[in-house]
């Protein structure tokens, strides 16, 4: 760990722009919070088509700014980037939405059983308070939530070990998919590099690299780095549910408005490390093409060959991808980073790239009318 930290201090240096630019995806995460506060549905079309491009937007800028390569002109298409099927199945958010539902009712189970465990060794009313609440609930759920509410409100000291499954609900979803990110942000570098034109290659290619070779590195590295994070916000979290329903005993009635404040509370905590866990996915990424860059030249090169002559592969494409191969070629070299000059003629296909495709489909859209 120290060599990496080492290596990661060799990169740019952070700056308050980090930070700042992570402001809307911030914002865009506790819209969402809100939102799926009232219906909780909502997450399935929240987290690929609105979270998922701003975190992308978030990460894209913030390397940008690292590597002081920032395109202002381009935000809209980095965003419309982050819509597209590379990025969205490097996350796999539909996967991961349906792995928080077993992760988080395992979790809560266990907690639930060790607490109401210790509960009833120490608090002697709580076996009868219990099996009153469980005959109110199974009474009155789903007509009457509200009178569960009120009676869980009122036997709180006693029915303490509910409340902490109930917050562990709100939690352990959103630490989750936060901490899912972070990690699969390195394999969006891996999936969405610019030479990479199919599923295919990079299952059968660039994958052979990381999965024997570094896989190992990157789980040890995230492990390190994400672990404070989630301390920090859990206590947070905890902290902050027991302060409101200490200070303000009214908020007992709304058990759910003090999760929802408490988890928008621990997510800005953790929201303050996201410029941090960036650039350590940045070097990551960087360490690994340091490593394989050669390997990875030779396999981009025949893939680029490959798909010179398919008419479904738009020239620009192959344009970007050729730059950023001989920009990897030069990765041993003294000066091998690419020109302000290279960088901006790169920005410029880019920004024709999508200029037609956006083109192209409006063209589709009259055709079809």
């Amino acid at each position: 760990m120290k060599q990496f930290n080492n290596y990661c201090k060799s990169k740019p240096s952070l700056t308050i722009n980090s930070w700042l630019l992570a402001i809307p995806f911030v914002i865009i995460w506790i819209i969402t919070m809100l939102i799926v506060h009232y219906f909780s549905l909502a997450i399935i079309i929240l987290m690929p088509f609105l979270v998922i491009p701003f975190y992308f937007m978030s990460k894209r800028f913030i390397e940008g700014n690292l590597v002081k390569q920032q395109a202002p002109m381009l935000k809209r298409h980095v965003f419309m980037v982050g819509l597209t099927p590379q990025v969205r199945a490097a996350f796999a958010p539909f996967i991961n939405l349906l792995l928080t539902i077993p992760l988080a009712i395992g979790i809560v189970f266990i907690a639930t059983f060790i607490n109401v465990f210790i509960a009833q060794a120490v608090t002697p009313d709580f076996t009868v308070t219990l099996e009153n609440f469980l005959i109110l609930a199974q009474e009155t759920i789903p007509n009457n939530l509200n009178s569960v509410q009120i009676y869980l409100s009122e036997n709180i000291k006693t029915l303490w070990p509910l409340l902490i499954s109930e917050a562990l609900f709100y939690f352990i979803p959103m630490i989750y998919m936060l901490c899912s990110l972070v990690y699969r942000t390195f394999h969006l570098n891996y999936q969405t590099n610019p030479a990479i034109f199919s599923k295919q290659q990079i299952k059968s290619n660039l994958n052979e690299l990381y999965y024997p070779n570094y896989r190992r590195l990157h789980i040890k590295y995230f492990s390190a780095t994400i672990a404070l994070p989630i301390i920090l916000s859990t206590i947070t979290y905890g902290v902050s549910i027991g302060l409101f329903l200490t200070f303000n005993p009214s908020l007992q009635s709304e058990l759910r408005l003090v999760y929802l404040i408490s988890s928008i509370i621990a997510f800005l905590v953790f929201a303050a490390f996201l410029p941090i866990l960036f650039k350590y996915n940045y070097c990551l990424y960087e360490q690994f093409l340091d490593n394989h860059y050669l390997t990875i030249v030779n396999v981009l090169k025949e893939n680029v060959n490959q798909v010179r002559s398919n008419p479904q592969v738009h020239p620009a494409n192959i344009a970007i991808a050729e730059h950023y191969i001989s920009t990897l070629e030069r990765r041993g070299d003294i000066d091998g980073e690419p020109t302000e000059e290279e960088i901006q003629e790169l920005f410029n296909q880019l920004h024709g790239l999508y200029e037609d495709e956006n083109n192209n489909h409006l063209n589709d859209e009259n055709e079809e009318e």
